[in-house]
């Protein structure tokens, strides 16, 4: 990754490179993607730990980072020792938190979980009507369609604020370039593995940095979970 990754799918003058490539499901006057990366991997094998040195690591280097993180409870948004104030606090410059009942984002400026405007950065999902209607994109495989919804509607929003990294934990079931932890099961992780927790950093840094921005929102590049796999063991 480099300060023109957002604009790898780009030409100069700001059409789209290829035409057959553009992403149906946004707008084509849409601000360009930032690099998306997941870090997967069963509790307890560090992922939060790896989010936070690689969220360190770019934001050093000038690159505007946000992160999202799964969460399967409910919880109170961004509580110290949680894995979103976890994020924040190694530079994060938005960190969004994702339940089953609802989705918070929180930023450096907002301590307090206030967005930009002085709004709670916090949605609840109608538990009838809470999912998008059906845009075909059911191939991000067995995530659940609210949530995943919200992950789409979150790095639309980070594309928009001009985030150049976005950092997912957990969501192994969104077929994303994903970095990972321990001894996941590699049927259950639907993109391709560009890299392994255990590998030196510098290693997983370099194979962050070389991941392109997707395409679109709805249809991320993948194949069947686990089949692109490239890494060496």
């Amino acid at each position: 990754m480099n300060p023109t990754a957002r604009d790898r799918t780009a030409t100069e003058d700001g059409a789209p490179a290829d035409d057959s490539r553009a992403a149906a499901d946004r707008s084509p006057d849409a601000d360009p993607l930032p690099v998306v990366v997941g870090v997967a991997g069963p509790s307890g094998a560090g992922k939060t730990t790896l989010v936070e040195r690689l969220v360190d690591t770019f934001a050093a280097e000038g690159e505007r980072v946000a992160t999202v993180k799964s969460i399967h409870h409910a919880i109170e948004p961004d509580e110290p020792g949680t894995d979103t104030h976890r994020h924040r606090t190694a530079g994060a410059a938005a960190t969004v938190g994702i339940t089953p009942q609802h989705a918070f984002e929180v930023s450096p400026h907002d301590p307090d979980g206030t967005g930009p405007d002085g709004d709670v950065g916090d949605v609840d999902f109608d538990e009838e009507d809470g999912s998008e209607e059906d845009d075909g994109s059911e191939e991000i495989g067995g995530a659940d369609a609210r949530k995943r919804a919200a992950l789409r509607e979150a790095i639309d929003r980070f594309a928009a604020a001009g985030h150049d990294l976005v950092v997912v934990e957990g969501f192994a079931e969104v077929p994303i370039p994903t970095v990972l932890a321990g001894d996941a099961d590699l049927e259950t992780v639907a993109g391709e593995i560009v890299a392994e927790g255990d590998d030196p950093f510098n290693t997983v840094r370099e194979a962050v940095r070389d991941v392109d921005p997707p395409e679109s929102l709805g249809q991320p590049d993948a194949a069947e979970p686990n089949a692109t796999d490239t890494h060496d063991k």
